[in-house]
């Protein structure tokens, strides 16, 4: 009798373990398919980001006074025109300005 209870209680138990073995290898698959799209996601990314990157031009010594608000976008139409450069503000995604540099000669403590 103790024999028959303990070939059932083993056979459920051995039932049980291949049903979660199962479980795991179905939750296993799905974390490696999550995370190769994770990865695929993150190069499809960042190759959005250099695309939109690919026609950025940073221009340095133009001068601007500290309280300036002038438009930077006009910036860039009247240096482009300086330099002889046919342009139009529709040619611009955006403009930025960056700030003034520091004064490399500044002691900082």
């Amino acid at each position: 009798m103790v024999e028959s209870i303990a070939v059932g209680v083993v056979d459920r138990l051995s039932i049980r373990i291949e049903c979660l073995e199962n479980d795991n290898q179905v939750l296993r698959k799905e974390n490696k398919m999550l995370r190769d799209r994770e990865t695929d996601l993150e190069s499809q990314m960042d190759a959005s980001d250099q695309y939109s990157r690919r026609y950025n031009i940073r221009i340095f010594g133009v001068p601007e006074s500290p309280d300036s608000n002038e438009c930077t976008d006009y910036v860039m139409i009247n240096l482009c025109k300086t330099l002889g450069a046919d342009v139009s503000i529709n040619e611009f995604d955006r403009s930025n300005k960056t700030g003034i540099v520091a004064d490399a000669n500044l002691n900082l403590k």
